[in-house]
């Protein structure tokens, strides 16, 4: 299994930049394991004052030439923050084809829009899961994420700006076969794929 950028020119082209990834074309670029904004950009002082919420779509691609059944699909935020400065919701969707057969999802055209298709639900913590019945050899789920800011106290943002995720601390419960990435500095998650 991989995470992949979507907003790539044509499907299958690099595309690395994840306020990019808005829909649209499949890329071939996976998005890189603790790696800082790997999804979303840190939040602002003015992401704050303004209760911004942006939306990212990435793909999830199996790779694993098997059918890959009851795939689970979470976001863990940051264990140490006792008021998260942000909320996740996520919504699956499938992708239609081109022209020419490949798979395309539909695009926004900045990041503060949010998609047509799909049913955004919370997807934070265990118990909260986006749930996929089988995913086929080769085949593509995106997956749209949407980080609302809760709240307008911007002396928050004074407490835990600088604020960085120590990975060696972190408690990963994924299953050895989970994918997980971060987004690390003053809102740090991860998010988990498992998969049997």
């Amino acid at each position: 299994m991989v995470l992949l950028y979507s907003g790539a020119e044509k499907h299958g082209a690099i595309q690395q930049q994840p306020f990019s990834s808005l829909g649209g074309y499949v890329s071939s670029t996976a998005i890189r394991n603790n790696f800082k904004n790997g999804v979303f950009s840190d939040i602002s002082l003015n992401d704050i004052k303004d209760k911004k919420s942006s939306c990212r779509l990435i793909v999830l691609q199996n790779t694993l030439g098997v059918e890959k059944t009851d795939v689970k699909i979470w976001i863990d935020t940051n264990p140490k923050q006792i008021t998260p400065i942000a909320q996740y919701s996520g919504a699956l969707v499938l992708p239609s084809l081109d022209d020419h057969g490949f798979p395309i999802f539909e695009k926004i055209f900045a990041e503060t829009d949010t998609p047509f298709n799909g049913v955004f639900q919370d997807v934070e913590g265990n118990i909260n899961k986006l749930q996929i019945e089988s995913i086929m050899p080769n085949t593509f789920i995106g997956i749209w994420l949407k980080r609302d800011i809760n709240t307008s106290n911007t002396n928050y943002f004074n407490v835990y700006g600088d604020w960085c995720l120590d990975t060696n601390q972190m408690l990963i419960d994924a299953a050895a076969d989970a994918t997980h990435f971060y987004n690390n500095k003053s809102e740090a998650f991860s998010l988990k794929v498992e998969y049997s």
